[in-house]
């Protein structure tokens, strides 16, 4: 489980878009940061992360629980702690396999409230 310990000290940072995440598998907050990077949106709109936390779950996507518990601050500290209420276990950190068929999947989401037909 080496993989999934080293994707909780992964970094965004210099981090555009999906196909840059090196590692298989990552922390949904930061494949999150790295979609609404790609489409331009604010990441830090709660009522859209929770939707995204809900379409994975729509859509299958395998969300795994590690026993690391995830620190962050800020925004992304407020989010994670509103996420719990539907992934559960606050003392988890959750991860999706980040390979290309999921990237896809990941790229429908609708985003913003306005893409939404």
């Amino acid at each position: 489980m080496d993989y999934y310990a080293e994707s909780m000290n992964f970094s965004v940072q210099n981090i555009s878009t999906l196909d840059q995440m090196k590692l298989l598998y990552n922390n949904i907050m930061d494949v999150w940061v790295v979609l609404c990077e790609e489409k331009e949106q604010d990441w830090s709109d709660v009522d859209n992360y929770l939707r995204f936390i809900k379409y994975l779950q729509e859509n299958e996507i395998r969300i795994d629980k590690i026993g690391v518990c995830a620190s962050e601050v800020g925004k992304r500290a407020y989010l994670l702690k509103r996420s719990f209420k539907i992934l559960g276990d606050p003392n988890k950190t959750y991860v999706i396999r980040t390979d290309p068929k999921t990237i896809s999947i990941l790229r429908s989401f609708p985003g913003s409230r306005n893409e939404i037909s």
